[in-house]
């Protein structure tokens, strides 16, 4: 579309971490003569999170500044829809590294003591994105628990 977004990654980055990519790139899919992979149903923003994961082994969280004012949901909105990313192309790490992230982001005490929650969008995101059962998933059930 016209908001598509190109990144040039070493093949080896992605086909190490993730069985879609190294299936991709290795098969006889016309991906892998072209060297060219199109993710339609996936955002650019999404993609460069993954890819700062790949590189930088970690995600660019940062603490908030206010914990009586929960800024955090669009973060873990963001990291919802990389799990699901992660999910799709088959990278257990990046799902773990999810996972962990998703952790610290949500777990910040408000200023009556209470934790903060995951909104409805991030729910949504995870249970339509991941199959039942799914780490995230278990995670999410969790927290809404308790």
């Amino acid at each position: 579309g016209e908001d598509a977004r190109i990144f040039t990654v070493p093949e080896a980055c992605l086909s190490s971490r993730s069985l879609f990519f190294k299936k991709v790139l290795s098969g006889n899919w016309k991906e892998a003569e072209d060297r060219t992979i199109k993710l339609p149903g996936d955002d650019g923003d999404t993609l460069e999170l993954y890819l700062c994961c790949v590189f930088g082994h970690r995600l660019p969280v940062e603490p908030d500044p206010t914990p009586a004012i929960d800024t955090g949901q669009e973060e873990r909105l963001s990291l919802a829809k990389l799990y699901v990313f992660g999910e799709n192309i088959q990278d257990v790490r990046v799902k773990n590294v999810c996972i962990k992230t998703f952790l610290q982001s949500n777990w910040k005490i408000r200023h009556n003591n209470i934790w903060w929650r995951p909104n409805e969008n991030i729910v949504n995101v995870i249970y339509k994105g991941t199959e039942v059962g799914s780490p995230m998933c278990r995670l999410l059930f969790d927290i809404l628990a308790h």
